[in-house]
């Protein structure tokens, strides 16, 4: 690969610790707060679509955030195992 090839983008070092940061945090998320859930063994693509994006409404108070999610999420009880294993 030629030197020039990413000069378009000079901040791809930046984007691939992102990604990497991100990877890991989903790996621990999975291997701390999921154990002895159905996504215990998921994938981080599928912990992230199935899990993290809900759709929820988040209202924040001075003393407390409020998670909304809608009466149809098919995983709200992962959710909620997942956030009292983390809390």
């Amino acid at each position: 690969m030629r030197k020039d090839t990413w000069k378009c983008c000079p901040d791809w070092n930046i984007v691939v610790l992102r990604q990497t940061l991100a990877y890991v945090l989903i790996d621990a998320l999975r291997r701390l707060a999921l154990e002895g859930t159905r996504l215990a063994s998921s994938t981080c693509g599928s912990i992230r679509s199935k899990l993290l994006k809900i759709g929820a409404q988040v209202k924040i108070s001075v003393r407390r955030i409020k998670f909304s999610m809608a009466q149809a999420f098919p995983h709200a009880d992962v959710f909620a195992a997942a956030w009292s294993a983390l809390s």
